[in-house]
């Protein structure tokens, strides 16, 4: 009898075992993968631009803005506004990362152009930023899929490299960090979020689950045939914000439109429940756009809750 209640308690606490092993190995295919991947890939040098001076004011409206440039990953040149209050007390920032649609005209980095100026006069600084998909100036169309996950890292490194100016605007509070992003934007965020443990909050506009899911609409060379497909989406498997999300300590609103074309309801559920308990999700009566007034609404009032 004894043996036997020995043999179980052995028993049990190989099988313990076993499940913080899964867990742990599970952990270190996840985020752990994603920043050791990240960490091999080569840039350009990376070198802050001037943040000190340079702004243009605008008194009326409390704020001040400036152009900068600098260097990409890849080597090609990252245009972006940096959104300031007037006063000089210690500040709150935002990182907003634009959306694709070559029908419009703010699919670059005026898309929150708008929203990044009311913050301002709210006490809180903000900085947008151009990417590849930005139209125009970015090569989205003329990309190879053959390219697209090595773009995908180029990306992620040019994210965490805006992370880096975010926290070095004057009078900001490393510390007080957020992040807002719609369609490309909200799902290259929803991977920086699990890498980059620097935001305290996010709002996710219809991101998408498996980003090889829109890769594969088209590309200047075509797109991934049937033997080719399996193959390339697999090389997102470790960096999809599916699978990354969960790791993120921020707080999160997901907005999802009811009528997108690009995102099922099922697309979007693969993503959002995979957030860590807390996370909130809003759907509208839009299209992917999001453009309504509810959305940008709730947006702006769920930013000022959580800013402290």
């Amino acid at each position: 009898m004894l043996k036997l209640l020995l043999l179980r308690a052995v028993l049990f606490c190989l099988f313990f075992m076993s499940v913080n092993f899964v867990s742990a190995e599970a952990e270190i295919t996840g985020k752990e993968k994603v920043t050791s991947i990240l960490s091999a890939v080569k840039c350009q040098d990376f070198n802050l631009p001037d943040l000190n001076s340079g702004y243009e004011k605008h008194e009326s409206e409390a704020y001040q803005i400036k152009d900068i440039e600098y260097a990409a990953c890849d080597g090609k040149k990252i245009q972006a506004y940096v959104v300031r209050p007037l006063t000089n007390s210690k500040q709150a920032a935002i990182l907003y990362v634009h959306w694709l649609d070559a029908n419009t005209k703010d699919s670059n980095r005026t898309q929150f152009l708008e929203e990044a100026k009311i913050m301002a006069t709210k006490g809180v600084s903000s900085l947008l930023i151009s990417t590849f998909w930005s139209i125009p100036g970015g090569y989205y169309f003329e990309r190879r899929w053959q390219d697209d996950y090595q773009n995908t890292l180029h990306q992620l490194k040019d994210l965490q490299h805006a992370v880096e100016i975010l926290k070095s605007i004057p009078n900001v509070d490393s510390n007080n960090l957020h992040f807002v992003g719609h369609d490309y934007g909200a799902t290259f965020g929803a991977m920086l979020l699990s890498v980059d443990q620097s935001f305290n909050s996010a709002v996710l506009m219809a991101a998408i689950a498996d980003i090889s899911d829109w890769y594969v609409y088209g590309s200047g060379s075509g797109v991934p045939q049937a033997n080719e497909l399996d193959k390339f989406k697999q090389q997102f498997h470790s960096v999809n914000p599916h699978r990354l999300i969960q790791y993120s300590n921020a707080k999160i609103l997901f907005q999802y439109a009811k009528n997108d074309f690009f995102i099922s309801s099922q697309q979007a559920e693969a993503l959002y429940t995979k957030a860590a308990k807390g996370a909130e999700v809003e759907f509208y009566d839009s299209d992917h756009s999001l453009k309504v007034e509810a959305a940008k609404n709730d947006r702006m009032k769920w930013l000022e809750k959580v800013i402290r």
